[in-house]
C-alpha cells in the first residue's frame, strides 16, 4: 500500500493522534478501523496548519518529536491579509464556483455576477481571521445579498456582518438564519436529485462553504421525514451504501461527523 496522504490542520491534533501518527512514521504500521491486525504502508505524508507550531510546542500542545518527523521538506505560504494585491482576483475565482454550485434554477450557469470595485476594495481592506476559507464564505454569503447581477460593496458589508465582524459597526446584521434556511433547502433538494450527504454536505462544510447552522438543519428536516434514528436519517442523506460491512463504516464516520465535528 501506498501513495498520498494529506493532513489538513495537524497543529489542531489531540495528544492521542499526535502519538498514533509518529508510531506510523516510525514504522509504517497502522490498524484499520474496526479491525485488530495491524498493516504496513509507505506513504508521501503532506500536512498544513494555520498555526504555529513552534508556539504549539513551547505551550505543550504539540508534541516536538512529531514536529520533526514532519517538517523535514517546509514551505510557509504568506496569509490572504499578507497578499491583498491577490484579493481581486481570488474572489472572482471563488465566486464563479460558488455560483456553479449555488445558483437557482432559473440563472443562467454560465453568467457568475460580478463584484463592483466598491465590493472589491471591502474585500481588500477586511483582516480575514479564517484567511482564504472566510474569503469563500463571504462570497457565498454574498450571492444572495446582491442585486441582479452585481455584488455591490453593500451586499459584502451584510455578508461580512453575517459571517460574524463588520468592517462597518453600525451595519445591522443579515437575516442569516433565512440564509441558512435557504441553503439547507437547496442542500436537501440536490441530494434528492442524485446527490449524496459527502458531496453536498460533508465536502462543502470541510471547504468551509457552509456553517454549522446549515447542517444542523440540514439534519433536522430530514428529521422531519425519514425519523429521529441516526440510521434512518443517514439513508434518507444518501450517506450509506455498498456493502453491509461499508454501510458500517459509514455510518460510523456520519455519526463520528455530526456529533464530534458539527455538534449536533
Amino acid at each position: 500500500m501506498g501513495g498520498i496522504v494529506f493532513l489538513d490542520e495537524i497543529g489542531d491534533a489531540d495528544p492521542k493522534t499526535q502519538v498514533q501518527l509518529l508510531r506510523f512514521l516510525d514504522n509504517g504500521g497502522f490498524v484499520r478501523l474496526g479491525e485488530n491486525t495491524e498493516r504496513f504502508s509507505r506513504v508521501l505524508l503532506v500536512a498544513a496548519t494555520n498555526k504555529n507550531l513552534h508556539e504549539e510546542i513551547a505551550a505543550g500542545r504539540f508534541r516536538e518529536d512529531l514536529y520533526h518527523r514532519l517538517s523535514e521538506l517546509s514551505i510557509r505560504l504568506p496569509s490572504l491579509n499578507e497578499r491583498r494585491e491577490d484579493i481581486p482576483d481570488l474572489a472572482v475565482h471563488f465566486l464563479g464556483k460558488l455560483y456553479r454550485t449555488y445558483r437557482g434554477e432559473h440563472e443562467e450557469e454560465q453568467k457568475p455576477p460580478v463584484l463592483s470595485q466598491e465590493a472589491k476594495n471591502i474585500l481588500m481592506r477586511h483582516n480575514y481571521q479564517g484567511n482564504i476559507r472566510e474569503l469563500r464564505s463571504i462570497l457565498l454569503r454574498a450571492l444572495f445579498f446582491r442585486s441582479k447581477h452585481v455584488i455591490g460593496g453593500d451586499a459584502i458589508s451584510m455578508a461580512i456582518a453575517g459571517a460574524g465582524s463588520s468592517i462597518r459597526p453600525n451595519t445591522p446584521l443579515p437575516p442569516v438564519r433565512d440564509l441558512d434556511e435557504r441553503l439547507a433547502g437547496d442542500i436537501l433538494g440536490r441530494i434528492e436529485q442524485g446527490g449524496d450527504f459527502w458531496s453536498d454536505v460533508y465536502e462543502p462544510f470541510s471547504r468551509n462553504d457552509i456553517s454549522r447552522e446549515t447542517v444542523r438543519l440540514v439534519i433536522e428536516k430530514a428529521r422531519r421525514t425519514a425519523g429521529k434514528t441516526m440510521p434512518a436519517v443517514a439513508r434518507h442523506l444518501k450517506a450509506l451504501s455498498g456493502s453491509t460491512e461499508d454501510e458500517k463504516l459509514k455510518l460510523y464516520k456520519f455519526k463520528n461527523f455530526l456529533y464530534k465535528t458539527v455538534k449536533v
